[in-house]
Order: structure tokens, then sequence, then C-alpha cells
């Protein structure tokens, strides 16, 4: 892709020093469309940036501000955590600092800005690194975007350093050489993050020698992640509705700066961005809230301006805008995953509906947890079985590790221990049928992610109020198996022996009852447990909160396991009791009642 030139600086000219003129020259263009890192205004700016004036280093809400004295020590990592050394080294007071300046018009916010991007250049040389994080793809595009924030905002003031711009300019012309090297690429949402800064500071800074490289590169790289990582369902593969709307954003945002330069990522993204956000819509549970599947948060969504779509209005407004989506329930074959609802209530009754989220596929191992065949359940505006969340992203913390693996979610271990989440496994889980009827809704998955075994799981919602959960497990070897079920905070297991368990919320109005209907060898149940860690969830970052986890075990080379779970409710208006399960050759047959009215299922085995 061409980018329009009036003349070419080279980087060795900026080595060498500009011109006072040169430097006007590349300062000039206005009205330039711009990435901002953070959005503050009014007051929360105003005391962010006050605070940062006042030496304390302040990144983001879950990490308490930390003050020091005289310079900045680019070594530090007070946390012990190195998502803070990142957004540290990515000169994030910096964007809060220029929100300041955009708030109130004071220069001592830029003044500021400049004393933290001028020490940082100083103390980290591409060729002398003395903290590896400094130059990442993920720091340095933040970087790129937070250096250029301040360039946009000192250009419009008296105060500007020539010889400062000058390092600034160089700074920012190695940083684009670094993050159109392919050594520094990376595969996944941090490689659109990487081409999204390259692409703002190709366009802005045309006149560098090497814009239109850098151009042309990263937006071949940004279709290729486009394709390769986003199903043609509208399905993002990194396993997490976070980073599913953290990518539909990134690429919302390229495509509107490419859109003000008359440039466009293509007919095709724009249908994607569509189907992205249908699938938001099913998606997110009936409380308002993103299913914390992999590295996600348990947190209510926001409105923001890339959910322009008639059914995620529906869905935000709890069913009194927008047009209510077109099916009941809905399966993404390619990606793995089938989301079921017994029906879409209507305000001010919408998070009422009874929903669940199952889902078989490993596809890439960035932002993966050890959930294949898990599942996640809630009703009448309750959780019921959870996934526990993420904790954070420190691979060494004992707590991130548990709530990675697959002991700490709703599905099946193998002798106790988890299956490896590395790219050698990608494939190796898989959805084999479903279908989806007024009545029940079905589906079935598999997965051999444990050497020398099979796991098949088959889930049958009973609508409005009935699982049944059917796993058969096949190996050549005895093994024991253990079906894990983590309950929401608030639940407590009144009841609980080799045929199931009996729990109830804290106000009583809702019970689950579950039932074994094979005999298990063992049950066992875990509460905020440290050995072994378990019976933990982790709602927010950082956060832990006692849950209570019950696993059955059955030993054996073949072996299955039949569960019916019941959601008890006088809320309910048909109500599904007296589950009965028969096992033929071929088929299986469940009777239920449903309102007192005998009712049979037939599936194939």
């Amino acid at each position: 892709m061409e980018i329009d030139k009036v003349r070419l600086i080279e980087k060795e000219a900026i080595s060498g020093g500009l011109s006072k003129a040169d430097i006007d020259y590349l300062l000039a263009k206005e009205n330039r469309r711009m990435f901002k890192r953070t959005n503050l205004t009014g007051d929360e700016a105003v005391n962010i940036g006050t605070l940062i004036m006042d030496n304390h280093i302040y990144l983001m809400e879950i990490w308490k501000e930390y003050p020091y004295k005289g310079k900045l020590d680019w070594k530090i990592d007070p946390y012990k955590d190195k998502s803070w050394t990142l957004y540290y080294h990515s000169l994030r007071m910096v964007s809060y600092l220029c929100n300041a300046y955009e708030t109130t018009g004071e220069l001592q916010y830029l003044d500021k800005s400049k004393e933290i991007i001028s020490d940082w250049i100083e103390n980290n040389h591409i060729e002398k690194l003395t903290v590896k994080i400094a130059w990442n793809e993920h720091s340095a595009s933040n970087r790129v975007l937070n250096m250029i924030y301040y360039l946009e905002m000192i250009k419009q003031t008296p105060n500007i350093d020539y010889e400062f711009m000058n390092s600034l300019l160089l700074a920012l012309y190695v940083h684009g050489e670094f993050l159109a090297d392919t050594k520094n690429y990376v595969a996944n949402n941090h490689g659109i993050m990487q081409d999204k800064a390259l692409m703002e500071l190709s366009l802005f800074y045309n006149e560098f020698e090497d814009a239109n490289r850098w151009l042309d590169n990263c937006l071949k790289r940004l279709l290729l992640r486009f394709h390769k990582d986003i199903t043609h369902e509208g399905v993002h593969l990194e396993h997490s509705p976070y980073y599913h709307i953290f990518v539909l954003q990134l690429f919302t945002d390229i495509e509107e700066m490419l859109n003000f330069y008359g440039k466009s990522l293509g007919e095709a993204s724009r249908k994607t961005f569509a189907l992205m956000k249908e699938y938001l819509a099913y998606a997110i549970k009936p409380d308002g809230k993103l299913p914390t599947i992999g590295d996600t948060n348990d947190a209510l969504m926001e409105e923001r301006k890339i959910f322009d779509h008639p059914f995620l209005d529906y869905v935000l407004s709890q069913g009194k805008e927008g047009v209510r989506p077109t099916a009941t329930s809905k399966v993404y074959p390619v990606a793995g995953i089938g989301i079921f609802r017994d029906k879409w209530k209507t305000h001010p009754n919408f998070h009422l509906s009874t929903y669940l989220f199952f889902h078989a596929g490993f596809h890439s191992t960035t932002h993966k947890h050890g959930d294949d065949l898990s599942f996640i359940l809630s009703a009448l505006g309750k959780d019921i079985f959870i996934d526990p969340g993420k904790y954070n992203y420190d691979k060494y913390n004992k707590y991130r590790q548990y709530f990675r693996s697959t002991c700490s979610h709703n599905t099946i271990t193998v002798d106790g221990k988890e299956y490896r989440l590395k790219e050698e496994n990608i494939g190796k889980s898989k959805l084999l049928g479903w279908n989806l009827t007024e009545e029940y809704d079905w589906i079935k998955g598999e997965h051999t992610l444990y050497e020398g075994v099979r796991i098949i799981r088959e889930i049958l919602f009973i609508k409005p109020n009935a699982i049944v959960i059917l796993d058969s497990i096949e190996s050549g070897k005895f093994h024991s198996y253990q079906q894990i079920f983590n309950l929401a905070p608030g639940i407590t297991v009144r009841k609980k022996d080799y045929g199931g368990f009996e729990a109830v919320f804290e106000n009583k109005e809702l019970k689950i009852l579950l039932t074994q209907v094979n005999p298990v060898d063992k049950v066992k149940s875990y509460s905020a447990s440290e050995k072994p860690l378990k019976g933990y969830a982790s709602p927010r970052t950082n956060q832990l909160v006692k849950i209570q986890q019950v696993v059955f075990e059955k030993k054996g080379k073949d072996i299955e396991f039949i569960t019916a779970i019941n959601i008890k409710s006088k809320q309910y208006e048909n109500k599904i009791r007296g589950i009965q399960i028969k096992n033929y050759q071929s088929t299986r047959q469940i009777k239920y009642y449903c309102d007192g009215v005998l009712k049979t299922i037939h599936l194939k085995r």
C-alpha cells in the first residue's frame, strides 16, 4: 500500500540531528485520528495525573500506586508481577498525563511526560538491555502509541524542546524497525497490537524512509491474523470471550483509522465484525456478564461503540431495546462451542433465563485453560456451576497454575492430573454432534488430550431446569477418573454421598439436586483448600473467593458417569422431574416428567 509522501527522512538523518525546520515539518500535520491507551476525563484524569506528578507510579487500579524518590528506576518490580512491569515500560503513565493535559490544558503534565519519556530512552537502549520486558512486542507496541500521543499534545504548545524531539523521533524510528522485524512478531493478539502501533507510526510519520515498507508489512500480517484467528462463524480462537471483544475492538479501531486515510481491510472484514458481535449476543449470560471462560474476568458488560448490533442491543438492554436473536440456542462447530437457553425472556425477567455454555476445542495455547468438555450453568439470575476464572498472568504463581489447570474446571481429569497446554495438543478436542429443539438441546464432544485416553461428553439440556451429563471414557489401561463440579459462591452442599449431592443457595429459594445414576467409587468436596489446592474462584484479577468443589471418582479402563442435575424452584413455570436413564445397545432412553406428563428422548450411543 503506497503512502503519499512529500519528502523522505532517513534514520541516519535523525541520528545526525534534524534541523528545527525538519522537526517542524514532521509535526506539522493536524487533525489526525489517534489511538489512545487511556481515555480518562474530568476529575478522574486530574486525580491520576496529580498522583503521577507527585512521584507515584500508577498503572491500573488492580495495583496500588508505588511512590518513588528522585529518578525512576526501570529495573524495579515491586509487586513481583510481570504485567505490572510490562505496563510500566509501556509508559502508560504518559497516557494518563496526556489525559490530564487534555482535561486541564496545564503544561505541567506534558513536562512530566517529557521527563518520563526522556528517562526511559536514556536507560533502555535496545542494544543494552537490562530489563527484557522493556523490549518485547507488547510493551513496545503500547509505548509507541503513548509516545505519539505525547507528540500530538506537545506540538500544540510553545514548549517544544527540539533536542528532545529529535531523540524521541529517533526512538520512534527504532521502534518501527523493532515492530516490523519478523523475529519480534508474535502470532496472536499481541501481533495485532504490534501492527496497530506500526500502522499508526507509518501513517503519522510517512516521511520516514521505511514507513511504506512498514505499512505493507503490517497490513499483510493483520489480514493473516484476521483470517487465521477468527472463524468464518465469527468466533475468535483464543478461548476467551474477553479476548474476543479485545480483538474485535482492535480490528474495529484499525479499520476506522484505515478508513480515515481512505483505506480498508476489505468488505469481508466488515461482515466478520457483524458475526463477531452476533456471537457476543449469544455468549453474554442472562445477567449481562461474560462467561469466565479462559482468561476472562467476571464483570458486567460495558456499553461500547463497537456493540452496534441489534442482537447485542437486545441483550445489553435486558430485552428493552434492539431485536431478539433469531435462535434460542446456538452451536459454533468450528470453534467447538454450544450455548443453550431455555428461552429469551423479556424485561424485567430477562435475567431469569437458564443458560449453559459448553466447549470442546483446542485451537491455540494463547489464553487457553485446561477446560475442554467443561460447562457453566446459570438459572433464575444465579450462577450455579462456574468456571473459576484466571487469577492473573504470572505463569509461576501457584494460583494461576491452578486456575488454568484441568483440575479447576467442570470436566474430567485422569489420575487427578492435568493435560499439557502445548501446541502439540492443538486439534485434539472437537464437537461430534448436536441437536437443538424446542424442548431440549443436546451436544456431544470429545478430546484425546490425555495420552491413551478418549473422553466423550454429552450434555442434554431438558428445558427449562434439568441437565443430563453422559461421560464415556475409553482407555486400554487402568486409571482413576475424576468428574469435577465447581459451585458458585454462596452455594452450600448440604447432603453428599456416592449417589450425588444436594446444594442450596443462602436464601434457600433455589436448590440443586445432582444424582449419579451409575455407582461411583469415591466422592470428595473441597473449599478453600491449600493442600491440595482446590475450592477457589477468582472473579477479579489477583482475587481469591472460597467456593465448594465436589469431585466424584471412578476407576477402571472403560467407564461411564451418568449424571442428572435438577434445578428446583417455585419460579419455574414448567418443571422437569423424575429423570430416568436407561442404556440399550445402540441408544440411550431418557424419560422424565414435565408438569406431570411423561416424555421420552432417545439418543444414539
